[in-house]
């Protein structure tokens, strides 16, 4: 029997393609707000299958390093809507960043090795004093953006990891000063310290 019911596949790219057959009006807006709902629609049936609209984890400080703003706070779409609008443009702009994000090629631009800081990690159960890493990767994907990216292999998260604007800030999360890091790009490294 036929339950009248069709399953259509589509995806980030189908929407891309033909935007108005899924948003109205079309705008970052409409666009974050059928995500929210996808995935909130997700949580509640309990789906077990992969979501074809799930956005990188990371994508907030990529719209902020390729915009060129200086935290990533308010968020990936206001960061659109505030350079670009709440329209079409703003929504072709973020699948442009977005294949930017896919093709993107990470060149270390200084390291910082010793460090030897602890931060206090706030929990249900009580706090917990952890240690930063020792090693930590000052990472650019371009050189005409401002800003890096610090990471360390073996974290997911320490304060301070993501997307780091200058090196004054660097310095506040750190406590390290310029004399401690290894500088292998010498022109990346002094726009980014210029912020």
């Amino acid at each position: 029997m036929d339950s009248g019911i069709r399953i259509f596949n589509f995806d980030l790219q189908a929407m891309r393609d033909r935007p108005a057959m899924y948003l109205s009006p079309v705008s970052i807006t409409a666009f974050r707000h059928f995500i929210i709902g996808y995935e909130a629609g997700r949580r509640w049936a309990a789906a077990e299958v992969e979501n074809p609209f799930a956005l990188p984890s990371d994508v907030h400080p990529w719209v902020a390093y390729r915009l060129h703003f200086y935290g990533e706070e308010s968020g990936w779409a206001n960061m659109l809507i505030e350079r670009f609008g709440d329209g079409p443009q703003a929504l072709e702009q973020f699948f442009k960043l977005l294949d930017e994000y896919h093709c993107r090629t990470p060149e270390i631009v200084a390291t910082l090795s010793g460090l030897q800081r602890t931060y206090t990690e706030v929990c249900a159960n009580g706090d917990r004093t952890r240690a930063y890493p020792s090693n930590i990767v000052l990472t650019s994907y371009n050189a005409e953006d401002p800003g890096l990216f610090v990471s360390a292999e073996g974290y997911d998260y320490f304060p301070g990891e993501g997307f780091c604007r200058g090196l004054s800030y660097f310095k506040l999360m750190f406590g390290a000063c310029q004399s401690e890091l290894t500088i292998l790009d010498r022109a990346v490294y002094e726009l980014w310290a210029g912020q």
